[in-house]
């Protein structure tokens, strides 16, 4: 009769996903949420949360450490673990081979990249073609105003604009000093086809300077190197990192973004430091974790997110314990253990 009862428990807790009285939880090391100490005693922000809807169950928790975020997804897959709560993103190609629970957190996928000293900055946009072209183009247009003020001048006003290549000067000289509005008065058209060129160029001259001005200036702010990326589509030019595995490669995948592949956030963030790469696309809790915690201060993570992210607990498709845990989820959300937790962990 007990062997009867011992397999009628063990069919009915495989049925569920459980392992008896014992849950599996897998974990990988991936700063705030979960950190692996060197006594391999898991700590952070999920397993804080995790402990909290624990407290409510009838299990034993037993965490079964994994060394990157492929291969949990990969137990996670092959029922090697009850659940995970490392924060997953929630997606359409991971539930297509997994479950998750209610999300627990919200978070954004952003990127991290170096800071550009300013002056440095503004000697590389002098040499730009948006630079160059705009500064070209309004000595240019000073020029042939200047040239059609000098030939309306040059006979009736010699003292001002006189012949030769010294009157091109002159008709130069005055075209610039018209077009800033500065104003030195030291020559003056006084013809009826110069006065009227003149007007012309007076007015020409307030769209044109404001216009180019602008774009002179943009050329120069150094402010483009962040705003260079507003958009996933700004990526296909630069040289991306992000995690293997994460729903960040999956975001890029979409878009065709390629990206270099790597395994924990503080090797890409490192390798943005040395320059192989230029920008580092993952959740932005995580990087700006790592960037202070590791005191990168020459890392900038920018204000923007390219995607808003849900994470919540993971579990093998055949399992339906996220239907136990949910309600717990929900409750713990509003709890104040865990606001404080979470404002704890931004100080």
């Amino acid at each position: 009769m007990r062997l009867y009862l011992s397999l009628f428990f063990l069919f009915f807790f495989s049925l569920f996903g459980l392992k008896a009285d014992t849950l599996t939880v897998g974990v990988h090391h991936v700063s705030p949420f979960v950190r692996i100490s060197p006594d391999s005693i898991p700590r952070g922000l999920s397993i804080d949360f995790w402990k909290m809807i624990s407290a409510d169950l009838d299990y034993k928790v037993k965490y079964k450490i994994y060394p990157d975020l492929e291969s949990l997804i990969s137990g996670i897959e092959n029922e090697e673990v009850d659940l995970s709560i490392n924060p997953l993103t929630i997606t359409p190609e991971r539930l297509k081979v997994m479950n998750f629970s209610q999300p627990y957190f919200i978070s954004g996928t952003s990127f991290a990249m170096r800071k550009v000293n300013s002056w440095t900055q503004v000697v590389r946009n002098i040499f730009t073609w948006q630079f160059i072209s705009a500064v070209s183009g309004l000595a240019v247009i000073i020029w042939i105003f200047g040239f059609l003020v000098w030939l309306a001048e040059r006979k009736k006003n010699p003292v001002h604009f006189r012949k030769g290549h010294k009157g091109l000067w002159d008709g130069f000289w005055w075209s610039a000093v018209t077009m800033t509005t500065v104003g030195y008065g030291d020559k003056a058209p006084k013809t009826k086809t110069g006065r009227v060129l003149a007007i012309i160029w007076m007015f020409t001259a307030i769209v044109l300077i404001s216009g180019l001005t602008a774009g002179i200036a943009s050329s120069l702010t150094v402010t483009n190197i962040n705003s260079a990326v507003v958009s996933v589509h700004d990526l296909s030019r630069l040289k991306v990192a992000t995690i293997k595995g994460s729903s960040a490669e999956d975001y890029l995948n979409l878009f065709g973004i390629e990206a270099v592949e790597y395994a924990k956030p503080f090797d890409a963030l490192k390798a943005v430091q040395s320059k192989q790469i230029d920008v580092f696309v993952y959740d932005r809790l995580i990087i700006e974790h790592f960037v202070k915690r590791f005191e990168m201060n020459n890392l900038t993570v920018l204000p923007q997110d390219l995607k808003t992210d849900y994470f919540g607990f993971s579990l093998p498709k055949s399992s339906s314990f996220a239907d136990t845990i949910n309600p717990l989820i929900l409750e713990k959300c509003r709890s104040n253990d865990w606001q404080r937790a979470l404002l704890n962990n931004k100080n």
